[in-house]
């Protein structure tokens, strides 16, 4: 296009200065050592004109040369990017089918063509991971960094995954550690890392974690509860008999997680190691008026105070309201033992193993049967305690 305008302003330009130029007289006189050469003014300005018009075409012509060496590129680049494209959305769908030396091969064959490198050497990983190759993983997730650093966060999610699937939990720690300290709040991080820190059941770190996860809107509500009643029951267990200690560590808990029913259990066994049995006594009695709840009701039985007849009396009123199942039947009897009724002991145990039998069961009615001075039905239950204990499989596991 240029060309043409070219041409036409050097034919009008000819038209119009052709007439003025001719009429110009004088002469031109060129010497080059022995050699000279004489014209007319009008002629030498003619060739001058061609001159510059040639090489205005010439230098159009290169333009124009390069234009269409340039297209030609991007053509070729289109195309090669198109079949890397072809080539990693076949290698994705490998991936997914499970077809992993087939989904290896064409995500590298991409990586070569298209400008998704990254995603390319991410999936060729993905599927060196799932033939077991750990050293191809991980040069192609070197690779992934090398094709793109700012995809720092894409690659070390990815990395970190890989490393949990194949539970190398101090290695996927360690990436998203260094990917915590770069975005300390990007939430998918945490999310992991919380992850991690569970299975390594590392809770005091995952405690310096939770106000993060919480800030942040990291995990829902009831996971988050989770999390904090997991961090109590450990740091109670921690506690030894320090009954401050325990209060402080129960009063600092989230409410939520304070009506967990096992932490509630932890804060309850606590206090009995720190010598108070009679509040843990009366505050799972108190639970019990609001949740009903079977653990509560075992731990109920387990809670040895001075007062056990009262014990056992309330034990009694809720069978009133209560149908007795196992977990009731098996608090009353302790409590029955404890408070040294046999008989009543006899009558709870001898219900609860026709209801549910098990080893725990008759070796507690053989006691019972021992305090009663019948040794004929002490050694039935022992020898009925040795038949349930051959049969129980988390026994004989």
């Amino acid at each position: 296009m240029r060309l043409r305008w070219w041409l036409l302003i050097a034919l009008i330009a000819g038209i119009v200065l052709g007439p003025i130029i001719a009429g110009i007289e004088g002469f031109v006189l060129i010497g080059a050592g022995h050699w000279t050469v004489e014209m007319r003014l009008s002629l030498a300005v003619a060739l001058v004109c061609v001159l510059v018009m040639f090489l205005i075409v010439l230098g159009s012509l290169i333009g124009t040369a390069s234009s269409l060496q340039s297209h030609i590129r991007n053509v070729v680049r289109g195309f090669r990017q198109r079949q890397g494209r072809a080539q990693l959305q076949e290698g994705l769908r490998a991936l997914a089918s499970g077809d992993w030396e087939q989904a290896e091969k064409l995500s590298l064959q991409a990586a070569d063509k298209t400008e998704f490198k990254v995603v390319c050497f991410l999936a060729a990983a993905m599927a060196a991971q799932e033939r077991g190759d750990i050293e191809k993983r991980d040069r192609y997730l070197s690779q992934a960094h090398r094709a793109d650093p700012n995809a720092d966060l894409a690659v070390g999610l990815t990395e970190a995954r890989l490393h949990l699937r194949s539970r190398h939990y101090k290695q996927a720690r360690d990436v998203l550690s260094q990917l915590d300290r770069i975005a300390p709040r990007h939430t998918p991080v945490m999310k992991l890392l919380q992850h991690v820190l569970r299975k390594q059941g590392d809770l005091l770190a995952l405690e310096q974690l939770l106000p993060r996860l919480r800030k942040y809107e990291a995990l829902p509500d009831a996971q988050l509860t989770e999390l904090d009643a997991q961090v109590l029951q450990y740091k109670l267990s921690q506690a030894g008999s320090d009954l401050p200690e325990i209060r402080q560590l129960w009063r600092q808990t989230p409410k939520p997680a304070r009506r967990d029913i096992n932490s509630f259990i932890a804060y309850g066994r606590a206090l009995i190691r720190a010598r108070v049995p009679h509040e843990a006594e009366r505050l799972t009695r108190k639970f019990l008026e609001q949740v009903w709840d079977k653990r509560l009701v075992m731990f109920y039985g387990e809670i040895e105070t001075y007062e056990t007849q009262r014990q056992l009396q309330t034990a009694e009123r809720w069978t009133e309201t209560r149908q007795a199942d196992a977990p009731m039947l098996t608090t009353l009897a302790k409590l029955s033992m404890r408070a040294q009724q046999w008989v009543k002991a006899q009558q709870y145990l001898n219900e609860l193993v026709r209801m549910q039998p098990s080893t725990a069961t008759w070796i507690l009615l053989a006691d019972v049967y021992e305090q009663l001075q019948d040794p004929d039905q002490m050694k039935a239950c022992i020898s009925e305690a040795l038949k349930q204990a051959h049969a129980d499989p988390v026994l004989n596991a």
